[in-house]
C-alpha cells in the first residue's frame, strides 16, 4: 500500500483553513465576540494560538482569550457530512468525531509529541478549542482530488474550554493523562501495530475507553497516533455549540439559519438539543462560561 501524499492533503488543509476563517470571523461576531488579531506567526500557531478575541462577561467587563481552532474537513467534502434534517428524528450526526493527535512521524522522519500529548498540551496558549466540521463543495477539476473548498454549505463550532476534554475523559479511571503515562501508551501501540502501512483501531480491552478509542493511520505519511472522540462529547463539553446554514461560494458565504447543538437542560431538567434550524435573524447566544 502506498502512503497518501500528505503534502497534497496539507496544502489542501491550509487552503481551507483560510477559507473559513471569514465564516468563523462572522460567527465570533454573532456570538458578540471581536477578533483582535488573526495570528500568522508559526511558532505561536504550533503552541495552540490562531485568533484572540475579545469576549465580554457581564458588567461592563471583558476577557481577551486566545482560541486554537482545529477544522476537520478533508475528505468529507460533497459527501452530505453532517445529514441535516429539517425535521429532527434522532442525532445521526452523533458518531461523527475529531481526532485528538498524541503522536506523529514529521518531516525529518523522527517521531514527535501531537498536540494532545500532555506536554505539548500543558505548554499550549490556547484557552480554548474551537473544534470546526464543514460540509460543502470542492472544485471537481482533477487536481483538486484532496478536497479544496469552493463552496460552503454547513459549519458546526463547538468551543471547549482548554482543559475540558482531559477532565471529562479523566473520569475514566483507565485515563491517565500524564506525559509518563501517554509516553508508556504511545509505546505500546507502537508494539501493537500489526502494519506500519494500514490504518489500525485500538478498542480491546487493553485499550478500551468509556468514550474514546485510538487509532493509528498508516497510510499517511506522519503515521499519527490519535486519540478518536466523539462529536457528542465535545459539544456537551462545549460552552457553547452550533450548526450553521450558509448561502454563497468563493468565499462569500453568509450565514442564513442555525441550530443550538450544545444539549441544554428543558423546563425537566432534561438536556436536549434544538431540534429546528431557525433563521439567523433570531439567533440568540447561549454561553455557558
Amino acid at each position: 500500500m502506498t502512503y497518501t501524499n500528505t503534502s497534497e492533503f496539507r496544502a489542501a488543509d491550509i487552503y481551507n483553513e483560510k477559507y473559513v476563517q471569514p465564516v468563523m470571523d462572522k460567527i465570533y461576531n454573532l456570538l458578540g465576540w471581536t477578533v483582535m488579531e488573526r495570528v500568522d506567526d508559526n511558532l505561536r500557531q504550533y503552541r495552540g494560538a490562531d485568533v484572540v478575541l475579545k469576549v465580554p462577561v457581564g458588567g461592563g467587563l471583558s476577557y481577551v482569550l486566545t482560541m486554537d481552532e482545529k477544522l476537520d474537513s478533508k475528505r468529507r467534502l460533497n459527501s452530505n457530512f453532517f445529514h441535516f434534517k429539517e425535521k429532527y428524528k434522532e442525532d445521526r450526526d452523533a458518531t461523527s468525531t475529531f481526532c485528538q493527535e498524541l503522536h506523529m512521524y514529521n518531516q525529518t522522519k523522527k517521531w514527535q509529541n501531537g498536540w494532545f500529548h500532555p506536554a505539548v498540551h500543558a505548554a499550549a496558549l490556547n484557552q480554548y478549542y474551537v473544534y470546526i466540521w464543514i460540509n460543502g463543495e470542492k472544485d471537481t477539476d482533477f487536481s483538486n482530488k484532496h478536497g479544496k473548498l469552493e463552496k460552503l454549505t454547513e459549519i458546526e463550532v463547538a468551543v471547549v474550554g482548554h482543559d475540558a476534554l482531559v477532565e471529562r475523559l479523566s473520569q475514566d479511571p483507565k485515563f491517565q493523562y500524564t506525559p509518563e503515562a501517554m509516553d508508556a501508551l504511545i509505546a505500546k501501540i507502537k508494539h501493537d501495530v500489526i502494519d506500519w502501512n494500514t490504518d489500525q483501531k485500538f478498542n480491546s480491552p487493553d485499550y478500551a475507553y468509556q468514550e474514546a478509542y485510538l487509532y493509528y493511520s498508516g497510510y499517511l505519511k506522519e503515521r499519527p497516533i490519535n486519540l478518536i472522540v466523539p462529536k457528542k462529547v465535545l459539544r456537551d463539553v462545549s460552552v457553547c455549540s452550533y450548526a450553521f446554514k450558509l448561502t454563497g461560494k468563493n468565499g462569500d458565504e453568509e450565514i442564513t439559519s442555525y441550530r443550538r447543538t450544545k444539549p441544554m437542560p428543558n423546563e425537566d431538567g432534561v438536556k436536549k438539543e434544538q431540534i429546528y434550524f431557525s433563521s439567523i435573524s433570531k439567533f440568540v447566544p447561549e454561553i455557558v462560561f
